[in-house]
């Protein structure tokens, strides 16, 4: 039996710990960016375009999963503002990124992961012979 747990690369962002994941719902806000079609993105692999919006989803899936867009509570029992106010853009990244910070290849390591099942879960899943 296989190992279902998602790949995960660790990755610091504005003075934040964030872990970046491929899920479904990464393959949909960069299939969402393409216009309804995830192709685009997956044949140009390597290009900052599409390695900016895959990593943008994948922040804001971290920061969805832990609540960072979410409003808080203050230790005193105050409504606080959200961590963040808004979601991550390939623009924004692009802006304050430098290319050799941008782990281009963990990333499609990631994205690949997700679409692609490795040889032995491909196997696992196939019926057995007629």
């Amino acid at each position: 039996m296989s190992d279902i747990r998602l790949r995960e690369v660790p990755f610091d962002f504005d003075g934040r710990h964030y872990t970046l994941r491929c899920n479904m719902n990464v393959l949909a806000d960069v299939q969402e960016a393409y216009n309804g079609d995830l192709t685009p993105a997956l044949n140009m692999r390597g290009t900052l375009r599409s390695v900016l919006e895959f990593l943008a989803a994948m922040l804001n899936e971290d920061a969805d999963q832990r609540g960072l867009f979410e409003p808080g509570v203050s230790p005193e029992g105050y409504p606080c503002a959200p961590e963040l106010s808004r979601r991550f853009t390939a623009k924004q990244l692009g802006r304050k990124l430098k290319r050799s910070d941008i782990p281009m290849s963990k990333i499609f390591a990631l994205v690949q992961a997700e679409i692609a099942p490795k040889r032995d879960d491909a196997q696992e899943a196939a019926p057995e012979g007629n």
